[in-house]
């Protein structure tokens, strides 16, 4: 099977004096995961108006019980489970490379990504 990768879309966009905000929900295709974390189909920054800026912070939360983390250095979001139910002081697990679980598919998934306002932002 292919590797999954995410889709960020644009929900809504605000700016204020010091920064930039993007409100997206994130989906992912049915496929495998990929240790490491998924790739984006199209970046946060693409759909909030940029061409080349990474964002300056990222918070994705989800309703289906997984932990979502943002790569900064690469664009990827890796997706945490527990994987070891008998340990409930142990850290949770990345996915295993596999098909991505129906649950993570079917998550109603938000991001909070910012961008700080140095250099100048673009226009809303």
């Amino acid at each position: 099977m292919a590797d999954s990768v995410y889709t960020p879309t644009l929900v809504k966009r605000t700016k204020t004096s010091a920064e930039l905000v993007g409100i997206f929900t994130v989906s992912f295709s049915n496929a495998d995961y990929v240790a490491g974390g998924l790739l984006p189909a199209s970046t946060f920054a693409q759909k909030g108006g940029f061409t080349n800026r990474k964002p300056d912070w990222v918070e994705i939360v989800g309703n289906a019980g997984f932990i979502y983390a943002y790569v900064y250095a690469s664009g990827k979001v890796m997706v945490f489970a527990q994987t070891n139910a008998a340990a409930e002081d142990a850290p949770l697990g990345e996915l295993a490379v596999a098909a991505m679980p129906a649950a993570a598919l079917a998550d109603v998934i938000r991001a909070r990504v910012g961008w700080f306002t140095t250099p100048a932002l673009p226009a809303i």
